[in-house]
């Protein structure tokens, strides 16, 4: 048996839909030309079972007015704790560079208040040719201390830390809730 989709080129909403019963939270982007330690933007989260996941899906450039963005992170905002590093580095993405990547984030396993994150992206240098300068990652992290666990209600948000430079930081993110 395959996908319901499978004799079709192109996979729909409505496929992914009736297939995992998703629903799109948050769709967003902007740019930000000063400020430290600032969400970017935030969503709430709230309605999921330990067997629920949430995915994001990011995307970062800047041009060349910045040194460094500060560490790009998702924070459970409710409790103050940072779920997971986008590009695992504390300084970020450097000037004219761009990354995109996901990240999948579920319930812990033997901690009611513990999120997992799995992350995913690739970096490259705009001012480089195509293709070149290209770095790939893959994370893979447990958080504790949230005192709101993964099916309650909390806020997500994508999270700027402390940059290098003035202006320079655009961004998007899309948040899916995928349910069990």
């Amino acid at each position: 048996m395959g996908f319901p989709w499978a004799a079709a080129d192109q996979l729909t909403a409505a496929d992914l839909n009736a297939a995992f019963n998703v629903k799109q939270v948050k769709k967003n982007s902007g740019g930000l030309s000063t400020g430290s330690g600032v969400d970017l933007d935030t969503v709430s989260i709230t309605g999921l079972s330990a067997n629920d996941f949430i995915l994001v899906k990011y995307s970062f450039a800047t041009d060349g007015n910045i040194t460094n963005t500060g560490d790009l992170t998702l924070v459970n905002n409710t409790d103050s704790v940072t779920i997971g590093g986008l590009l695992n580095s504390t300084t970020g993405l450097g000037p004219n560079n761009a990354a995109s990547g996901f990240a999948l984030i579920t319930a812990g396993l033997n901690d009611a208040t513990g999120f997992v994150i799995n992350v995913s992206w690739g970096q490259t240098n705009l001012s480089a040719l195509a293709g070149s300068e290209t770095t790939n990652r893959d994370l893979f992290k447990v958080t504790t201390g949230h005192t709101t666990g993964f099916t309650g209600t909390w806020t997500l948000a994508l999270h700027k830390g402390v940059p290098t430079g003035t202006t320079g930081l655009y961004w998007r993110w899309h948040v899916l809730k995928f349910f069990n």
